[in-house]
């Protein structure tokens, strides 16, 4: 409990950082221009760079001063990808072309920020999945990868990256440009929202989100042994078997995403090893987990879906391992929906277990309805539906410590049954030992009394004799 305790407190406290105290409406970015002079950072909180800034399709600025011809500029809106954005340009002949924008490409973006007095402040910019290089007052803070107008001149690089400058008191414009290429994910463009405040703010939210996404993979480790430890004690139950490699899968899962610690750790891995195991832990959680339900209630488990879904992520694992990344990362919108699908295919198994009066289902239950409430949650966000933020964290701890409960249940019961069942042994044991000495005891009575009846029928023989 807690560890529990510790995880509410860490939530409590992102909460706190990430959102506006008083409620706070944020504004938004219009024509290339956040207006942030009504913003206390101190009594608001952070806010995200999100709006309309300014787009330069296929441009890169020139010089000290990154210049670029202003018949170029147009607008997108961010976060999203600038995949199906139609922009119009002239042709040779001088008519008006509209072309719709595919993942590959380069762009330029930039951000005017109008601030009420000059501060230290700080950025979050996570992972964007692609290569770019991020200006602040036309100075290069932040790269990530490398740029460039081809598919060889571009490296694209997964991680999240933290910006802290000093503003002079009497500065209050922020110019943010951005230079992007992508070349090696289906989506381009910048997807994440950057996140500004004052830099203890900043400072604040790096350590705690480093800190929850350590603590969430010591519990999903932990958990992994564990269960895998239960199942060489007891393998005739695969349950802990397959939970045991469930954490583990999403122990490195945490690791990939978030605040990208694996990179921390592990700095020259490259893109496309990232995305690749980042991908696998995705497309083999879904089987091994339908194993796993299908081990603790067989009798619920429709076994023509369940092999469906097993042989169809056969398909997208291959491919995933043999295919470059632009290509299986085309892959996740179906990916998406099989989630969804097993989560609700997961939801009747689990009602029918309920209804069959199944043991300790209904803790199991509620731990996954809420981790399948922030998993629907999540990939809304994910595809830009909704503008809530990602709690897989949150409803993946609940699951957790549903799951063990269940598992711990199941392994006492079994624990129990093993007990009563040697009390049983030990009562036949000795109900046969009574018997055994009864039966002796019979047998020297058998053998007294024939020796004696000989004795008596010999005895007048001999005085006849």
């Amino acid at each position: 409990m807690n560890a529990f305790y510790l995880f509410v407190i860490i939530l409590v406290n992102i909460f706190s950082v990430s959102c506006s105290p008083n409620g706070k409406i944020p504004p938004k970015a219009v024509k290339g221009v956040l207006d942030l002079r009504d913003w206390d950072f101190e009594e608001n909180g952070n806010i995200n760079l999100d709006g309309e800034w300014e787009f330069y399709w296929k441009e890169f600025p020139i010089g000290d001063e990154l210049t670029i011809p202003e018949d170029k500029k147009d607008y997108i809106d961010v976060p999203r990808a600038w995949n199906g954005k139609v922009i119009t340009h002239k042709s040779i002949t001088g008519e008006n072309i509209e072309e719709t924008l595919e993942g590959d490409g380069y762009a330029t973006y930039r951000l005017k920020i109008l601030l009420n007095k000059g501060m230290p402040i700080g950025f979050r910019i996570p992972d964007q999945g692609t290569s770019y290089i991020l200006y602040e007052n036309n100075k290069i803070v932040i790269t990530s990868g490398s740029t460039g107008k081809t598919n060889l001149e571009s490296i694209p690089n997964r991680n999240t990256r933290y910006s802290f400058i000093d503003l002079l008191p009497k500065s209050v414009v922020l110019n943010i440009t951005i230079i992007i290429s992508n070349f090696h994910n289906k989506s381009g463009g910048f997807r994440n929202s950057i996140q500004i405040g004052n830099e203890d703010k900043i400072h604040t939210l790096k350590h705690i989100n480093l800190s929850l996404d350590l603590f969430i993979t010591g519990i999903l480790f932990i958990m992994g042994i564990y269960h895998l430890s239960l199942y060489t004690l007891r393998i005739e139950d695969r349950s802990p078997l397959y939970f045991g490699i469930f954490c583990i899968l999403i122990t490195l899962r945490t690791l990939l995403n978030g605040e990208k610690y694996l990179h921390s750790i592990l700095p020259n891995m490259s893109y496309s090893l990232s995305l690749t195991l980042e991908f696998l832990t995705l497309y083999l959680g879904i089987p091994i987990f339908l194993e796993f339900i299908n081990s603790l209630y067989p009798k619920e488990m429709n076994s023509i879906f369940r092999w469906i879904i097993i042989i169809t992520q056969s398909f997208l694992i291959i491919g995933v391992i043999v295919l470059p990344t632009y290509y299986f990362s085309q892959t996740l919108p179906l990916e998406q929906l099989i989630v969804l699908f097993s989560i609700i295919f997961t939801i009747f198994i689990l009602l029918k277990a309920l209804r069959n009066k199944r043991e300790s289902v209904g803790i199991f239950l509620l731990g996954f309805v809420i981790f399948a409430m922030v998993m629907i949650n999540d990939l809304l966000y994910a595809r830009k539906i909704i503008n809530t933020g990602l709690y897989a964290p949150a409803g993946l701890v609940a699951f957790i410590f549903s799951q063990s409960y269940l598992l711990s249940a199941r392994f006492s019961k079994a624990f129990s049954d093993a007990k009563e069942a040697k009390r049983l042994a030990e009562e036949q044991k000795q109900l046969v030992q009574t018997a055994k000495e009864e039966i002796e005891r019979l047998g020297r009575a058998k053998d007294e009394f024939l020796a004696n009846l000989s004795h008596e029928i010999k005895t007048p023989l001999v005085s006849i004799y």
